[in-house]
């Protein structure tokens, strides 16, 4: 497993495993907690702020995506909040590069260019074009899970395969972004796009 250090965590119920199951890119027994066995929507939105996590761990920002030595590694959430605070709770007390990682909630795109990673909740088609094309020259590493996220200049998009979280990387959109993602990432993804 990568990323996470293993701690030992109670065996999630038969209803949330499928979700789990073959998310070898991050170690979810370390988010389960005390989580209550129904809490399966929770459940998706810890593992995925662990990808958040891991995310920022195999890909590679240019020097330019920080304008001091020490800014910290910002995890910027865009709209609807699914994660609350299990994000803050996932990303407490890493650090990325020596830099420590800070969780924000923002309300629109323009400010996502201070960012290093941004989750693009469920918004109107046109919010999104229009962050995407904002962010699309910018090191950010764009992350969503529309169906049109992909096709519309997203980097990383979420998905469930059975029951399982999953992602798909826009290899192209990363690369027009200034950001290498590591061999090992893209060998964890569902799918990789690269044209």
């Amino acid at each position: 497993m990568l990323g996470i250090p293993r701690r030992r965590a109670a065996r999630p119920s038969s209803r949330i495993r499928p979700l789990l199951r073959g998310s070898a890119f991050v170690l979810v027994g370390t988010l389960l907690g005390a989580a209550p066995p129904d809490d399966a929507g929770s459940i998706e939105y810890r593992v995925k702020a662990a990808y958040l996590l891991n995310f920022a761990r195999y890909v590679e920002w240019p020097a330019s995506a920080f304008e001091n030595p020490d800014d910290p590694f910002s995890i910027c959430v865009i709209g609807a909040d699914p994660f609350g605070e299990d994000l803050d709770r996932t990303v407490a007390g890493h650090v990325i590069g020596g830099r420590n990682i800070v969780p924000q909630r923002l309300k629109g795109g323009a400010e996502a260019a201070r960012c290093h990673i941004v989750y693009i909740g469920r918004t109107g088609p046109d919010d999104l074009e229009r962050t995407l094309q904002a962010l699309a020259s910018r090191p950010v590493l764009t992350v969503g899970e529309t169906r049109a996220f992909l096709q519309g200049g997203g980097a990383v998009r979420f998905l469930l395969v059975d029951e399982t979280v999953r992602f798909e990387v826009n290899l192209q959109a990363a690369q027009r972004a200034g950001l290498r993602v590591s061999s090992r990432m893209l060998s964890f993804a569902y799918t990789v796009k690269e044209q």
